[in-house]
Formats: C-alpha cells, structure tokens, sequence
C-alpha cells in the first residue's frame, strides 16, 4: 500500500439534544455548543451558530506518523440570519509544517521532507441550514473549497471543490449519539479537527457515526469512527518534477483513495471565550496517527437560554 503522503492527487486533478442546548456566558456554554449543534466541527463551528456576525481564532498543533509537526493558525468569520441559517469563511494559514515534496526521475522518483514556513492552504466557505425537531437536531451544510492555497507544497486542491453534508444527533442524557452522512470531491472539506497530511480529490461519499459524553467540570468528550469511500475508479497520481517540467504519474488504484478510522475529541473550556482541545486520529487504512491541541478565541458565545420557572409547591 502506498504511503498516505503519496496520496496527492486523484484522476480530476492531483447536535444536539432533543431541545437546544442551554447557552450560558460561562464555559459550559462553549463546550455544549461545541458538542452538539457544532456537530464535528468543535468550537469554532458552535461560533457559526451565533445570531449576526461573530468570528473565532484557533491555534493548532499537531503531530502526524507520516509526515510530522504542523502548527496552524485558523480564522473563521461567520454571519448568522437567525438560529436556522447562516454560513462562514475561513482558511488555513501554516506558520510551521513537515511536508514531503516529491522529485527525481520516471524511473526513480524521490520524495523528502521539507519543513515550510508562512504557507496557506485554501479557503472554505460554508453555508449551513439547522433544524430541531422534538426528536433529534439536523444541520444540513454546504461547502466550497476555494483554490487559494500554496500548490508548491501540495496545500491544495488546484480547482474548485464542494462537500455536503447532513448532520444528525439527539440526547440521551449525558450522552448525545450522532451520525453524518456527505458526498463531496475533496477529503479536506471534511470536518476532521486534525488535519490530513493528504487529500483525496474526486468524488467520493462519507459516513460518520459516534457519541458525545458531557463529563464533570463542564467537559465534552467525542468519539466518532468515520469511512470516506471513492464513488469511482479513481487513481491517485504523484508529481515527479523532471528539471523545470512537472510529470504526473499514475501511483495505483482505488484502494488507498479509501480512508476510514476513528476520532476522538476533548473540549475543555478555560473562560467563557476560550476553548482548550485535545484531538487524536487513526487512519486504520493508511496506518496513520495524528493527535494535537488546539486554543479556540470566540468573539461572541451564544446567549444565555431562559431559565424555567421553578414548579410551585403543592
């Protein structure tokens, strides 16, 4: 099987609970939204849910088995119309990353790591529709992949991409299920807190099934098992660049387009506006381990809920 970082280019190119969560102005507000209406996305995301405009910051740093350290900055500016439809724009920026770049022959292809600094990747724009029914929350999103990112070092797509998604969750007590189901033609859209040392281009399904656990001192954890499935014969390509010329050669069949494994997450608010998170992925496919920490700053949470009315003594 070909190493994940080979896996550069595909044959195109290269929550919630039953009612909404109770939002206080403290950290438990930013930890249940991360959980539940965020879906996957974490904190940043919950940040999307608030009504006008609101932005977040998130720092992160991560270490993969294949490639190495990466530290990332993540910006994301969002505008909600109302508590149903909203969307935000973000991008990735790279103050550090290991990255592999590929050179040699035909005949002899080489690849070695490089460390790369101040790079972007591309931009993503995402519009999001939440409904919550009596017996379970929907997010239904749309995501489009801008080609903005440094192509030098594979960060990204070189043509336009999108991703849909359909969110699903309910509660049951400390414990809120969930299940996404995509379809889409660049992995990178997907809404993994770590970041992949490679993409898939090309069209492809995803399916993700977990829980959240809400613990003490106002702790979430997630745990979701996921499958990105090729909905084609794809091929995935490596870039051999032969003096000034780049080459693309096909590097083999479907299989390693495949991904699948499990995520976990940890989400400990610090302030009512900070947000520290632990991440680790497995990639059981392309026998790959990432696992980080990231700070997540938000303009705005969500406003308290009203409190109910204590029941009158009979």
């Amino acid at each position: 099987m070909v190493p994940a970082h080979l896996l550069a280019q595909s044959v195109t190119s290269t929550s919630a609970s039953s009612t909404p969560a109770p939002a206080a102005a403290s950290p438990t507000a930013v930890s249940t939204a991360a959980a539940s209406i965020g879906g996957t996305g974490g904190p940043a995301e919950a940040a999307t849910y608030v009504k006008g405009f609101n932005a977040s910051l998130t720092t992160s740093s991560q270490h993969d088995s294949v490639s190495g350290w990466a530290s990332l900055l993540s910006p994301d500016v969002s505008y909600a119309l109302n508590k149903h439809l909203g969307g935000d724009f973000s991008f990735p920026y790279y103050n550090y990353l290991d990255t592999f770049i590929n050179g040699g022959t035909l005949l002899a292809p080489t690849t070695r790591l490089v460390t790369v600094h101040n790079v972007i990747g591309d931009a993503a724009a995402n519009v999001h529709f939440a409904l919550s029914p009596s017996f379970m929350d929907y997010v239904f999103t749309a995501t489009g992949g801008f080609p903005v990112g440094n192509t030098q070092y594979n960060l990204s797509a070189e043509q336009y991409t999108y991703n849909i998604n359909n969110h699903f969750d309910t509660s049951l007590g400390i414990f809120s299920p969930e299940m996404e189901l995509g379809i889409g033609d660049n992995s990178s859209l997907l809404k993994h807190r770590a970041v992949k040392s490679s993409d898939i281009i090309g069209e492809l399904a995803y399916f993700m099934a977990g829980t959240s656990v809400d613990l003490p001192f106002n702790l979430n954890f997630t745990a979701d098992a996921y499958e990105e499935m090729p909905l084609s014969n794809l091929n995935t390509y490596q870039k051999i660049r032969i003096t000034k010329k780049i080459t693309d050669i096909v590097q083999t069949g479907a299989g390693p387009a495949e991904d699948n494994g499990f995520e976990t997450d940890l989400d400990i608010p610090l302030a009512s506006h900070l947000v520290l998170s632990g991440f680790y992925d497995r990639s059981l496919r392309q026998h790959e381990d990432t696992a980080g920490f990231s700070f997540t700053v938000l303009l705005r949470v969500p406003k308290p809920a009203p409190k109910a009315a204590p029941a009158a003594a009979h």
